[in-house]
């Protein structure tokens, strides 16, 4: 899914004029479905034959063909078209290949910096175009610092995670679900034993960060954002007694976990140091 990842949650937005002088408006948002398995693109343009009426005209799925082992996308457009293909790239490009009448077309996506891509269709030879029918950008529209944290916090922490935790071990699994929340699963061992599990969720509710914590056994906990700078971001909630702070710092090479609160009217911390598992 990295293929996708850069574009992920964020609307892009391109204007220009085809070959024949005729304008080109796209708007797409991407998000994600089916527990992250899918990638869907829901595009806004013109949706009358002058091109001076914009509205929802495609719904796009992208998807990975495991037994393939080749990305297919299809594309579904407000006149009851369909328009399917295949999908190659890189942490550079995006192309899309697909049959519009009797010509084979490319689509590419070429990057430029984070929030510009280079947009071309045309007809792609061995090395180079052998036509170019639109040449022109896609720009991201502006996200709020907060939106960016949580796409940083979903790039850094998804996977299969294991840190010492008092006479034991603590492991974690998070991904990224259908709806774009980023969920965990953990569980605490000690001498082979699981003696309990637990489970978070981490939304963006319009400008704010939330955190939602369940430990097997206890009551539900929810935490919201009140500092976050690219590294760290702390969660926060005065009403609990302990823990009423959980901050992530996001490292190099793994991610620290700090909680804190108060036990008996005294500060308390307990701090997880998180390394990646190469199998969940």
């Amino acid at each position: 899914m990295d293929l996708f990842a850069p574009l992920m949650d964020r609307t892009w937005t391109a204007e220009g004029n085809w070959g024949d002088g005729s304008p080109f408006f796209q708007q797409v948002h991407f998000s994600y479905d089916l527990e992250g398995s899918v990638v869907i693109a829901r595009s806004k343009g013109f949706i009358d034959t002058k091109q001076t009426q914009k509205g929802q005209r495609n719904l796009g799925l992208r998807r990975y063909d495991s037994v393939n082992g080749q990305w297919k996308f299809w594309e579904f457009d407000a006149f009851g078209g369909l328009t399917t293909g295949t999908v190659t790239g890189d942490s550079t490009e995006i192309r899309y290949t697909y049959t519009y009448g009797e010509a084979t077309l490319t689509d590419l996506w070429k990057r430029i910096d984070a929030n510009t891509y280079r947009y071309v269709v045309g007809s792609w030879g061995e090395a180079d175009w052998d036509a170019i029918y639109l040449d022109t950008e896609f720009r991201a529209d502006p996200i709020s610092p907060i939106t960016e944290m949580f796409a940083r916090l979903k790039t850094k922490l998804e996977g299969a995670w294991s840190s010492p935790a008092w006479d034991g071990t603590l492991r974690e699994y998070w991904k990224v679900d259908g709806g774009g929340d980023l969920v965990q699963s953990a569980e605490y061992e000690e001498n082979g034993v699981v003696s309990y599990r637990a489970s978070n969720r981490i939304q963006l509710h319009g400008d704010q960060l939330v955190l939602y914590t369940l430990i097997e056994g206890n009551a539900p906990k929810i935490f919201q954002a009140t500092f976050f700078d690219g590294k760290q971001v702390v969660f926060h909630n005065q009403e609990y007694t302990n823990p009423n702070r959980v901050t992530y710092l996001l490292g190099e090479n793994g991610f620290q976990r700090i909680i804190a609160g108060t036990e008996n009217g005294e500060p308390v911390r307990y701090i997880f140091n998180f390394t990646k598992l190469d199998q969940p």
